[in-house]
């Protein structure tokens, strides 16, 4: 039986539960673990009544099926980067998935087995290690099923396509506690529909060969006269440094093993404007990850905003200079991305296929107080458009 402890605002209907299961983890307020396990990207004022940390499928089933009987509300979560705050739900019950958490590589080398609550960070390790890599977010915190499930935007995607694109097998426990091995149809609506089938406890991804990439900071305006390789990604970025001011970044990412070919193409972008500072280097996708973790941070207040655009246009980067001159602060920024077909699709649930422009809006704020400044700034720049 488990020993509860710190549970004197604890729902009698949790309580009972909690005593009668030895072999599942909980965490609850009070807790020494309590604020590790409920920190999340964004933070609120909102938090679970428990915290459940399944080791295994069969926790997960006695999980579902007790929130099912009981209509307790729960809500799963790995990264914790819902943009909106959603991966915490006040006084439900919270299933974090975290612990499971491991990568089977196929003999092949072509597929991989992965737990449904791995994130970025060790998923991009595990694979680098065999000298492999497969497009996730460029956050290293970031959940890898969420992320996958509902589109799946990588630095990656113009080589090898979105998440989506990676998911060929799943596994998830359904609402009657049953554990499905999905079929083409369920893939489908998994690909762009989420969680929206059950618990997605296993996916099986496609990987590829790739030991290192090569990237570049810079500060200039990217264009190009010849068509960009599908290997070369592109990204700006507008962020507050402190004691530097507001800075515009690019960062190209060269996923390919012909580094000569990719310094060209990076040369070719750093002409192309007036460059203060200069980095090139090779390095493992997750050490990419974890250095794009450190721009946005993690634990901060407020929240990510994100809009598509087929064009850019004068009118585009007018509005974008303007709000370059007032982002709040340390912990916002916006960053755009040039997304290009990479033509691997398979059948999902997720249409935007076509090229377009993928602007993420961070309005987030290191200090509770600044939060509310940070969004109304996002939300100007979102009404601007």
């Amino acid at each position: 039986m488990a020993t509860i402890s710190n549970s004197d605002s604890l729902p009698s209907v949790f309580q009972a539960f909690i005593a009668e299961q030895a072999n599942i983890k909980f965490t609850l307020p009070g807790d020494a673990e309590w604020a590790e396990v409920t920190n999340c990207f964004i933070k609120t004022s909102k938090f679970p009544s428990v915290v459940a940390r399944p080791q295994d499928v069969s926790h997960i089933q006695e999980l579902v099926r007790f929130c099912v009987s009981h209509s307790s509300d729960f809500v799963l979560r790995s990264g914790g980067h819902d943009c909106t705050a959603r991966s915490q739900v006040n006084g439900a019950l919270t299933i974090d998935m975290r612990d499971i958490n491991y990568v089977n590589i196929s003999e092949d080398r072509k597929t991989a087995h992965i737990g449904g609550g791995i994130i970025t960070r060790e998923l991009a390790k595990a694979l680098g290690v065999q000298g492999l890599i497969t497009p996730t977010a460029p956050n290293a915190s970031v959940g890898y099923v969420g992320w996958a499930t509902l589109g799946g935007y990588s630095p990656l995607s113009t080589k090898y396509g979105l998440g989506v694109d990676q998911i060929i097998g799943a596994k998830y426990v359904n609402a009657e506690g049953a554990l499905v091995d999905a079929g083409e149809e369920e893939l489908t609506a998994m690909r762009g529909g989420g969680g929206c089938l059950g618990v997605i406890t296993q996916m099986t991804i496609k990987v590829y060969s790739l030991k290192e990439a090569s990237f570049i900071d810079g500060y200039n305006k990217p264009t190009a006269s010849e068509d960009i390789p599908n290997c070369l990604s592109i990204q700006l970025t507008d962020v507050a440094i402190p004691h530097a001011g507001n800075i515009f970044t690019i960062s190209c990412l060269w996923a390919d093993e012909d580094h000569d070919e990719g310094r060209r193409w990076m040369a070719k972008t750093v002409a192309l404007g007036t460059c203060v500072r200069e980095v090139i280097k090779t390095n493992s996708w997750s050490a990419y990850c974890e250095e794009k973790e450190k721009l946005a941070g993690y634990g901060v207040y407020g929240r990510a905003r994100t809009l598509n655009f087929k064009d850019l246009t004068p009118k585009t980067f007018e509005i974008l200079a303007k709000y370059n001159e007032s982002v709040p602060g340390p912990g916002s920024l916006f960053s755009m991305q040039f997304h290009r077909d990479s033509g691997h699709h398979l059948d999902s649930m997720f249409s935007p296929r076509c090229d377009h422009y993928w602007l993420e809006i961070i309005a987030t704020s290191l200090e509770e107080a600044g939060a509310e400044v940070a969004d109304q700034w996002a939300l100007n720049l979102q009404r601007a458009f």
